[in-house]
């Protein structure tokens, strides 16, 4: 599976975590909170989505073990290591249809857009105020348009329905709302795996409306708020048949607008406590969201520092190990899968586990010195060490490096983590070594179990 899809399987993991954060709160504070707040809260959500809340944390050190632990029935479900001979790559099939089905996607939605926007300019007569038009094409108001926002209003709408539609409409444009709107479905493209999107997005739109009827109400009396909502109801009447996909309607729907009319037809008054205890919620939230998903991928063993080590070993400190020409497996309680020649072509040593684990840290088989922190198609990220006879040995297919160009490694400073970063179908580290004349030399016999 390439790092992309990875990256975007956490960040939709993030966002549904943040999603049911939300609503827990939402329904829980119903009354409480503004319809402004909880458009705002959803898009938190949606920022979960693009935004790497695991990444953005800062290294937390903790007992691995108990991650592990804590991890360990989540981490047996995702995957198993199969045997390199086999060459099962069933995750990066699945990475390959998601990578298809997404390319086809994006290019519906840039063709329905062109159209959309092709069919509604044909129609578009203009009133004389700035960005408002008159169409017969469309049935109720709408918004639509990324740079040039085009507010566009059915020719029969009367003068005081016209201008309650304009109010409304105009905040949406304030917003940028029509832009929000498109970033959202491009969003549901790239996650489109994840059914709890939908729901994302359905509630995102429906504060996004609900939002504007607040602003638009507030000042208004009873009477006033009633008309306004028998306007609501009339518009949808009219949108029955109307494509808004890419626009913002005034109208939501039938199932919907007896809630949103709710909504505003009360004069409400929030107290500011219950703002300030969302707020201090949400940012717990994503902290813990944050740190879950953190360890979640380092469940087995991955280093939680992305930070250099150094040993405190110094350069003309003795590097022999015990054992004269023996080497260390480069992971703790690691086997060695596949030797030099388990295939064609394959000249290195490949190390991983068995039980399911997909992540741990990579040590140095012998002492030496980094000389090279480098990535190709092939090897993915790998660091290179010079040992004291002049060899060297070579890590690759590792899930990050945490290691600079002249640290002085021991057997027990973990030089990177684990992973499938080049040319491989499931996490491992691949191990070269390499002899004064440059060649591979095979030391399989003379490699022990950490």
């Amino acid at each position: 599976m390439t790092q992309l899809t990875k990256g975007i399987l956490q960040l939709s993991f993030n966002g549904t975590l943040m999603y049911l954060v939300v609503m827990v709160l939402t329904r829980c504070l119903k009354r409480h909170l503004s319809e402004k707040m909880k458009y705002i809260l959803m898009g938190v959500v949606v920022l979960a989505f693009v935004i790497p809340i695991h990444i953005l944390m800062p290294p937390i050190h903790v007992n691995t073990e108990v991650v592990r632990s804590t991890f360990e029935p989540i981490m047996t479900l995702r995957a198993t290591v199969v045997n390199h001979g086999d060459k099962v790559a069933s995750v990066n099939t699945l990475a390959f249809i998601y990578s298809v089905a997404t390319l086809l996607f994006i290019v519906i939605y840039i063709l329905r857009y062109w159209m959309f926007n092709k069919r509604m300019d044909q129609f578009l007569v203009a009133t004389g105020e700035s960005n408002v038009y008159n169409s017969t094409y469309v049935r109720g108001p709408l918004t639509y348009g990324i740079r040039n926002q085009k507010i566009i209003i059915p020719n029969d709408i009367g003068d005081a329905d016209k201008r309650l539609v304009l109010r409304h409409e105009f905040i949406h444009v304030q917003r940028h709302d029509a832009l929000i709107k498109q970033i959202v479905l491009i969003l549901h493209i790239i996650h489109w795996f994840n059914p709890v999107f939908f729901l994302i997005k359905s509630t995102l739109f429906y504060y996004m409306e609900t939002s504007c009827d607040e602003l638009v109400t507030k000042d208004m009396d009873q009477t006033e708020r009633k008309n306004y909502g028998l306007l609501i109801i009339a518009m949808l009447e009219r949108r029955s048949h109307q494509n808004s996909r890419h626009g913002i309607a005034f109208s939501s729907a039938q199932k919907k607008i007896m809630h949103r009319i709710e909504a505003f037809m009360e004069r409400k008054h929030y107290k500011r406590k219950h703002g300030i205890f969302v707020t201090i919620s949400v940012i717990a939230a994503l902290g813990t969201i944050g740190f879950t998903s953190q360890n979640l991928i380092y469940a087995n063993g991955q280093s939680l520092t992305s930070k250099p080590i150094k040993s405190t070993r110094n350069e003309n400190e003795s590097l022999n190990i015990k054992g004269e020409g023996a080497f260390l497996s480069p992971l703790i309680d690691g086997e060695m899968l596949c030797g030099i020649g388990c295939f064609e072509g394959h000249d290195g040593m490949d190390f991983g586990y068995t039980d399911g684990r997909l992540s741990a840290d990579v040590y140095p088989i012998t002492p030496g010195k980094v000389i090279e922190v480098a990535a190709d198609a092939h090897f993915g990220n790998y660091v290179v060490l010079e040992h004291e006879n002049g060899n060297q040995s070579l890590y690759g297919q590792l899930e990050s490096q945490i290691v600079q160009v002249g640290d002085f490694l021991s057997v027990h400073d973990p030089l990177g983590v684990m992973g499938q970063s080049g040319d491989a179908s499931f996490p491992h580290v691949h191990i070269e070594y390499y002899g004064n004349d440059g060649g591979v030399e095979n030391i399989e016999t003379t490699t022990v179990k950490r």
